[in-house]
């Protein structure tokens, strides 16, 4: 519905909006495509609420493009329920594209990483890594500045490692910011996968859909959610063929890493 006009800030109902288009995503990702639907909808007026009221010329075209995608979407999967057709996925780059603009919808606002860091409970030993590492890369930077040749910026790929809960992936979106806010990444996006964005049913379309994710992210982060699951789990499962794809454009980035066979689990 409509939101009042007397809202002190603008910042909750983004974070709303977003919130809503995570639900919508899992809504689209599990099938339930009515649900989905409402769940864009009502993202989508969100989004609107803060495009008419926010000062901030730079969000407001930030947002205005992400909306675009959301709207494409959901008229997507409207269009398709009135023909009860299963909503095709290709033309819009389905739930993974949506779910990269939803994240890149709050990458241009003012970050802090060790405000952020103190936010979480425990992982001290982590934090302390990872804003020793943002120094050392706050120096690279300001060196380069300053004219000095600090050479080609490799960033390394990362694993997380826990629980379910632990906050992996919200450590994963902070340090995408990190990198895009010291300018170590081009674009500075965060593509977040799951299995289901990656692996299909049928010979070869596996490998398609992975290569398509990996130029989503070129410029950006990939962060695979929940990667030991691209595991083999039986003849016709076509997960490590999304294995292959991954490593191979690991290799790429990292100069010839040494690669690892598909039938090793990943964590």
């Amino acid at each position: 519905g409509p939101f009042p006009r007397g809202m002190a800030s603008n910042a909750w109902v983004l974070d709303n909006a977003v919130e809503r288009v995570k639900q919508a995503i899992a809504a689209d990702n599990a099938g339930d495509y009515q649900a989905a639907l409402t769940q864009y909808e009502d993202a989508i007026q969100r989004f609107l609420h803060v495009i008419k009221y926010t000062k901030n010329e730079k969000e407001k075209e930030v947002i205005i493009k992400r909306v675009e995608t959301y709207l494409a979407r959901a008229e997507q999967i409207k269009a398709s329920l009135a023909t009860t057709a299963k909503p095709l996925r290709e033309p819009y780059g389905g739930p993974a594209a949506v779910r990269a603009a939803a994240v890149a919808a709050q990458d241009d606002a003012p970050f802090d990483l060790k405000a952020e860091l103190n936010k979480r409970v425990g992982m001290k030993e982590l934090k302390a890594q990872v804003l020793a590492f943002e120094h050392t890369l706050a120096l690279d930077k300001r060196r380069r500045q300053l004219g000095a040749d600090t050479g080609d910026i490799r960033f390394p790929h990362l694993l997380f490692k826990g629980p379910p809960g632990c906050g992996k992936t919200s450590m994963a979106r902070l340090l995408c910011k990190a990198l895009k806010n010291l300018g170590v990444l081009s674009k500075g996006h965060l593509v977040e996968v799951q299995r289901g964005d990656l692996v299909a049913g049928h010979i070869g379309q596996t490998a398609i859909n992975t290569r398509r994710i990996i130029d989503m992210a070129k410029g950006g982060v990939l962060f695979v959610d929940e990667c030991y699951r691209l595991s083999g789990q039986g003849e016709r499962d076509f997960g490590p063929e999304a294995i292959d794809e991954l490593m191979s454009a690991m290799e790429v980035c990292c100069g010839g890493a040494q690669k690892s066979p598909t039938r090793n689990r990943p964590v």
